[in-house]
């Protein structure tokens, strides 16, 4: 025990309050869903709940409906509803359980890293800033937790066939969550290793079992909806959409870091780095990994920083797709454990790196004071925050859902989408769960740069005329604009069918339901 631990332990102590913390705001927070299960975001926990819904009644991903997840998230929210009931309060249960098992992976990690077991910091910060994203990023975490999986056994050391293979179905479930980071994931893994080759060297053995492990998990997913759906479908919704379409429709510029940013309550601005969870997950996000790998090649790191390095540049593309809050807060935990880890060495050393912890320690954590208890979040745009597009009240969309069930009492066919068509950011994916009915085309997620385009309204249009729904539901999702190709208008193909073939029945505003006209 060194003269320096009594801060080391302060910061421990740091760690286990803001633990404490997230599990208090986790317990109250599942405790008032208990019984408000309809208590969900319209896209991003939508599109969850529709699509599990979907799945757990036969429908094969990309072939009955679009998705831009592989199949992992929509089979294990239906997996859990198999378990503990279909609800909404099943996907925030089982959502917060990913997350703490994300936070406690860091904080290990953050452990081995310092050369101790584990760095309650680093769980401490990670559940401060994944705790307010909720369920819609549940595909991500889950992949985010696989791969902390496989860095920490990588991080133990242990090799052989067995080892290997362990670490393969790690790597496996990365790829059945999601698809990108399973390929950024191994893009990064094989530059460490081709860099790192006079230090590790991975037999023959070892690589045959790692990829046995990741076939066995990936081809139980993979092959079955390959094979129902088409390889071309699936490509198409998960790659080719998404890169010519979707990305340039969703990009947002790069947060600031250096620019001064207003950080209330103090009276002067800050650098965006220190002054909101945005910019500090961002600036974080890049410098971690990137700060940590130069430092092991100068003076030698543990492993444990290696792969923490290493899952965090695989996070960067994804950053770099769309940069607003959330998407630079998910990229952030392992930058967050290495944080965690320098703070940890910085408290035991000399005098002067313990007064750079404390106030490192300090720049850490005021960024997220949004998040700190009875703080008031700073006002942002909508656009940069996941809860803007939140669940609207839930009596109104009882109401819609009523309507619905007059209109197509004994099942049937239903479409919705928006109150038009030629400019979106996102729409209502969730109501075919809250309504308990199928949809009537194959696109119920609406994804800018896609569904406003003339030759997928016009597919639309089609499957409509094929399925004769017994109702429509428009949603009058908010818009605003954004600096790119969202803000172009699209066609009008779809608008010009639903007010030639539909005609409104009940108002239940955002929602409005219609009925087919009479021929």
């Amino acid at each position: 025990m060194t003269r320096s631990a009594p801060l080391a332990r302060a910061l421990d102590g740091l760690g286990l309050l803001l633990i404490a913390g997230a599990a208090l705001g986790s317990l109250a927070a599942l405790h008032g869903l208990s019984s408000a299960t309809d208590a969900a975001t319209v896209y991003d926990e939508g599109l969850l709940l529709s699509g599990a819904r979907a799945l757990s009644r036969g429908a094969v991903p990309y072939r009955d409906f679009y998705a831009n997840y592989p199949p992992g998230a929509f089979a294990l929210l239906a997996a859990a509803w198999a378990i503990a009931g279909t609800s909404v309060a099943t996907l925030h249960a089982l959502a917060a359980a990913l997350q703490w098992a994300v936070a406690l992976l860091c904080g290990r990690l953050a452990g081995l890293a310092s050369g101790g077991r584990f760095r309650p910091l680093g769980a401490g910060l990670v559940l401060l800033a994944l705790g307010p994203l909720g369920s819609a990023s549940l595909a991500w975490v889950a992949a985010l937790g696989a791969a902390l999986v496989l860095a920490l056994r990588v991080a133990s050391g242990a090799r052989g066939p067995r080892a290997a293979a362990l670490a393969g179905l790690a790597a496996g479930a990365i790829g059945v969550f999601r698809h990108d980071l399973f390929v950024y994931a191994c893009a990064a893994a094989a530059a460490a290793l081709w860099f790192g080759r006079d230090r590790v060297r991975l037999e023959a053995a070892e690589a045959r079992a790692l990829a046995a492990g990741a076939l066995a998990v990936l081809l139980p997913v993979w092959v079955p909806v390959l094979a129902l759906a088409g390889p071309w479908q699936v490509v198409n919704d998960l790659v080719v959409e998404q890169i010519v379409h979707v990305e340039p429709a969703r990009a947002l510029p790069l947060p600031p870091i250096v620019t001064p940013v207003a950080a209330p309550p103090l009276p002067f601005p800050l650098p965006g780095a220190l002054a909101g969870a945005g910019g500090a997950a961002f600036a974080l996000a890049l410098a971690g990994p990137a700060l940590a790998l130069a430092a092991g090649v100068r003076r030698g790191l543990p492993a444990a920083g290696w792969t923490l390095a290493i899952v965090g540049v695989a996070l960067v593309p994804h950053m770099l797709g769309r940069s607003d809050d959330v998407h630079c807060v998910l990229s952030a935990p392992p930058a967050l454990a290495l944080a965690a880890a320098a703070l940890d060495r910085a408290a035991r050393g000399a005098v002067r790196r313990r007064l750079l912890a404390v106030l490192a320690t300090a720049a850490v954590l005021f960024p997220w004071r949004g998040q700190w208890p009875g703080f008031e979040r700073p006002p942002a745009p909508p656009a940069l925050h996941l809860r803007a597009a939140g669940a609207p009240p839930s009596p109104a969309r009882d109401a819609a859902v009523a309507a619905v069930h007059a209109l197509c009492p004994t099942g049937g066919r239903v479409f919705v989408g928006n109150v038009q068509h030629r400019r979106l950011i996102f729409n209502d994916a969730g109501f075919h769960y809250h309504a308990d009915r199928d949809a009537a085309t194959r696109r119920t997620q609406f994804d800018p740069g896609v569904v406003t385009r003339a030759d997928v309204q016009a597919q639309m249009v089609a499957e409509l005329e094929r399925a004769r729904p017994c109702a429509a539901v428009l949603f009058a999702a908010p818009w605003w604009p954004e600096p790119n190709l969202s803000a172009r208008d699209g066609a009008t193909t779809l608008d010009a069918h639903l007010a030639a073939r539909y005609e409104l029945v009940a108002r239940a505003a955002p929602w409005f339901v219609l009925r087919p006209r009479a021929d």
